[in-house]
């Protein structure tokens, strides 16, 4: 299953959120610059995701773990790596 991660650190600077954003990029994830989100592939619900994310920093963050299905829409206008990402999307997710 494909899983979209986004997160906002609430003011806080990347270096405090270092232990958070290795253990997203532990699992299988899409090598596209997304900003503050990650698609990533795990055969892990999303609630289970979610909490053993929550639980790499004692920082005050926002973190939402949303799972893809093949109903998904890819569009970054003017940018090389769309397709990058719509073949991810189409390798990992299942009807």
């Amino acid at each position: 299953m494909v899983y979209m991660i986004t997160y906002d650190l609430h003011g806080g600077v990347p270096e405090d959120y270092t232990e958070l954003l290795n253990a997203i990029k532990n699992f299988e994830h899409c090598p596209v610059n997304l900003q503050s989100s990650y698609l990533i592939k795990s055969d892990l619900s999303a609630e289970i995701i979610g909490n053993k994310l929550s639980k790499t920093t004692d920082k005050e963050f926002s973190l939402i773990v949303i799972e893809i299905t093949n109903n998904a829409s890819v569009v970054f206008p003017k940018r090389k790596d769309s397709e990058t990402v719509k073949k991810f999307c189409d390798n990992h997710t299942v009807s």
